[in-house]
């Protein structure tokens, strides 16, 4: 299942196991959060068996992961649910106990006596002598409510925490006393990295650092005698930073895909290709034996580099899962699917994937839509980038009159291909007439602070639309001319999903923050649907086209529900504790399709 989809997702930390040359661990924000690599990163494998994070010993994200001096075989993570501990690599893991029980742990650093150092929620960082089996509380820091990033000097002579909110502070006595940095100020500070002296590109002058801070990029280059903000004029957001290169220079990641080097920390120049992509960057660090050998864990997943930064490329089996945000059912049983890398399609209900991205920027695609009346067209919203069209079933694009905010859902009138309606992230809704060459606002009983979550379209009277915000349900009757709120049950929830039960009573279905409600005379007024999905958020929504009396429900964390008489009553159906972006059942009806997460699943339309 799966095959032809790469695997990635928002990767937080990477650690180079010293006692296996070539393997790697990857930490990630979502799901089966711990992967490890034993080929210098080529492939990846899950070292979290149970996809139900929640069921499971492993509670995401993983923020952090340290192998301690003089423990080899000991790996420590530091995660959303506090702190893990393995004693064989990474095979095993225990949870470690604290007093105040599981919190979470943010970061975590060592000095080359095998000592770790601690830091997470609460403004007191732990240290540990023995392999982090036991720990003791150091001083608390005057002031922050958490622990974002800590380094610590190879001597443990110097001891830095950055805090969520109160700057930087620093230590010269192991934790016993702390010290505000006053030139960096009261902050958000979540990454330092330390040089020591006489070590390039750091002097002879003191240990330098660069510590990473909402507010910009600060630097000390003479043992914290001085700070100074660093002003690169770099393109984007500055976000990682580390220390590279077969001769060790400073090197910096952007937002944009860009980075940028220093060999003194003052004057930065723009080095290699970049990622190819935005996205955000969480961590850029080297292979202690190999420092040309660089890894980069940002929101779109792994990027790797053998030549100290200047080219970089994505595994095709990397850390995580194929993303899954869109799906839409074109003729013939083809699917289609949107997610970071592009457009995919699949003939086969999701064993193999051909890539459809011809003419698409490098930016995910949240939205697809197929004309019914002419199933070659086929329409896709990007992320930044606009809206796109295709004539010849995906095999290639072009962009619309519509090109830069993101556009999360369209509908295709069933009648005419090149009429169609769609929704602006944290916006409204947006139309054209004639395919994509011209579009018109259709705000009209819209406020000003209105957020459209959901649009469908009536196929038995296509100007009968309805639109789902994020406090009521709006209706048009004149194809989006105007609208007016409509069923004042949902008043006060987002309406995440829509469908028509035409086959049976002509019964409208609305996914909502509270559950599925009903509608029986065209949304004048709503009644819950059922029992089992009380107060449960609904994403998606499906019917069986063979056996109406079959609904599916996908919802928010809580994976998939189905009922078997109508939505009078609703079990759990599968995975877990994932959240589902969008739900197809097959034409034929065997199978049931969706887009979570966690990636692409499908399963019998029981």
């Amino acid at each position: 299942m799966n095959r032809g989809l790469r695997s990635h997702g928002p990767v937080l930390a990477v650690l180079f196991d010293r006692s296996m040359p070539g393997r790697l661990l990857a930490g990630l924000n979502a799901g089966r959060s711990l992967f490890s690599s034993d080929d210098n990163g080529e492939t990846w494998q899950s070292l979290i068996a149970d996809p139900s994070p929640a069921r499971g010993p492993w509670p995401p994200p993983t923020y952090a992961l340290l192998q301690p001096a003089d423990f080899p075989q000991v790996i420590l993570a530091a995660t959303g649910g506090g702190l893990y501990r393995s004693s064989d690599g990474g095979r095993h893991w225990q949870a470690v106990q604290f007093e105040r029980g599981p919190q979470p742990v943010y970061a975590l650093a060592g000095d080359r006596s095998g000592a770790v150092y601690l830091g997470g929620e609460g403004s007191t960082v732990h240290r540990s002598t023995d392999g982090g089996l036991g720990w003791q509380a150091l001083s608390p820091l005057p002031a922050g409510e958490a622990v974002l990033a800590l380094a610590v000097s190879p001597s443990a002579d110097w001891l830095l925490a950055g805090t969520n909110g109160s700057g930087l502070f620093s230590s010269r006595d192991q934790g016993a006393t702390w010290q505000r940095v006053d030139d960096v100020g009261e902050t958000y500070v979540s990454t330092i990295v330390l040089q020591v002296a006489g070590r390039p590109p750091c002097k002879s002058g003191g240990d330098c650092v660069m510590a990473r801070a909402r507010s910009g990029l600060f630097a000390t280059l003479d043992g914290g005698d001085t700070w100074r903000k660093v002003n690169g004029n770099w393109d984007g957001r500055l976000d990682a930073v580390t220390v590279a290169g077969a001769e060790p220079a400073w090197i910096v990641a952007t937002d944009r895909g860009r980075l940028y080097r220093s060999t003194d920390g003052e004057r930065w120049d723009p080095w290699g290709d970049g990622f190819g992509r935005r996205g955000a960057v969480f961590h850029l660090s080297s292979d202690p034996e190999r420092p040309e050998h660089l890894v980069a864990g940002t929101e779109n997943g792994l990027h790797r580099s053998s030549d100290g930064g200047l080219h970089w490329q994505e595994p095709i089996d990397g850390p995580g899962f194929p993303s899954a945000d869109a799906l839409a059912m074109g003729s013939g049983g083809l699917l289609y699917l949107g997610n970071l890398d592009g457009v995919y399609s699949t003939a086969d209900g999701g064993a193999t994937w051909e890539r459809r991205s011809q003419g698409l920027p490098p930016v995910p695609v949240l939205a697809l839509a197929v004309a019914p009346s002419a199933p070659k067209v086929v329409y896709a919203g990007t992320s930044g980038a606009g809206l796109f069209r295709s004539d010849d079933g995906g095999l290639n694009w072009s962009v619309t009159g519509w090109t830069a905010p993101s556009v999360p859902g369209i509908v295709v009138h069933p009648a005419d291909p090149n009429r169609f309606f769609f929704r602006v992230a944290f916006e409204r809704v947006y139309s054209s007439e004639d395919g994509g060459g011209s579009v018109q606002a259709r705000w009209n009983g819209f406020t000003p602070f209105t957020e459209i979550m959901s649009l469908f379209i009536d196929e038995r009277e296509p100007d009968r639309l309805y639109a789902g915000g994020t406090d009521t349900l709006y209706r048009s009757l004149d194809g989006a001319g105007s609208w007016l709120p409509v069923g004042p049950e949902l008043d006060g929830q987002t309406v995440f999903a829509l469908l028509a039960d035409n086959a049976g009573r002509g019964r409208l279905l609305a996914g909502a923050t509270k559950g599925v409600y009903v509608s029986a005379n065209e949304s004048v007024s709503w009644s819950r649907l059922g029992y089992g999905l009380e107060d449960i958020t609904v994403t998606a929504l499906a019917i069986h086209p063979l056996k109406r009396e079959r609904v599916y429900a996908g919802t928010r964390y809580r994976g998939v529900y189905r009922s078997g008489d109508g939505g009078r009553t609703w079990q759990p159906a599968g995975l877990g504790e994932m959240s589902v972006n969008a739900l197809f059942v097959s034409e034929d009806g065997r199978w049931l399709y969706a887009a979570t997460t966690q990636g692409f699943f499908r399963s019998e339309a029981r």
